[in-house]
């Protein structure tokens, strides 16, 4: 794929920590393609082609353009994301940002957070069986189920999305996820060495088993209002 074709049908545009301006070292830089007509385009060759822009390592996310529109037409999270937060990049286009104004009301609040504490149930059933080898992978489905309940439920209690990694936190009081922060780091590092390569964090089972029940046991507080 040459770069004229990647300008013209393919839309760009970066997210994430970079784009809200809180990236640290072991920041991934976020970008979405929005692919407009997906016949004939091989996602690697894609992958590769926008990777040769930035010097950078990219984290790249490719949708097509019916599927965007669907996640505004539900009011996703990752909707609202992209449309609160994505920057777009110079010299490429990124018209989805703007071509269908505002996503719908975010309404699967509930079910989302059901979704996640079932992945932190399951997490905290294997850790308590004492699963040799498994603790680097529950400690980043913790890290991604309290994340991702923090920013379902930052909008109704916050009046916002939150969309950091930090969510839990920024809840208001009783809302805000009782679990130590140096542990939560933990869970966000152990999540980076599953999906991005970096060192295994110290991680211990019977504290992963522990912090899995604190999670669940938010998760509901968060469910039930408080």
């Amino acid at each position: 794929m040459c770069e004229a074709m990647i300008r013209e049908d393919v839309e760009v545009a970066i997210f994430g920590s970079v784009a809200r301006g809180e990236n640290d070292a072991k920041s991934d830089l976020d970008v979405i393609a929005v692919v407009n007509n997906a016949s004939g385009i091989s996602k690697e060759a894609l992958r590769s082609e926008i990777q040769s822009f930035f010097n950078e390592r990219i984290g790249l996310s490719i949708y097509g353009r019916r599927r965007i529109e669907a996640m505004w037409e539900d009011g996703s999270p990752f909707a609202w994301h992209l449309y609160s937060q994505a920057r777009p990049i110079k010299g490429f286009r990124s018209d989805f940002l703007t071509d269908f104004g505002a996503p719908s009301s975010y309404e699967n609040e509930r079910a989302d957070c059901l979704m996640m504490r079932d992945i932190a149930t399951s997490s905290e059933a294997r850790l308590s069986g004492r699963v040799l080898g498994c603790e680097c992978y529950e400690a980043g489905l913790l890290y991604v189920a309290a994340r991702n309940v923090g920013m379902f439920s930052s909008l109704r209690i916050s009046g916002e999305f939150n969309f950091s990694r930090m969510a839990p936190y920024a809840l208001p009081g009783k809302f805000s996820l009782p679990l130590d922060s140096g542990v939560y780091k933990s869970l966000i590092e152990a999540r980076h060495a599953s999906n991005r390569g970096y060192s295994i964090p110290d991680l211990n089972g019977r504290v992963l088993a522990e912090c899995a029940k604190t999670i669940c046991h938010w998760i509901d507080n968060i469910l039930k209002g408080g």
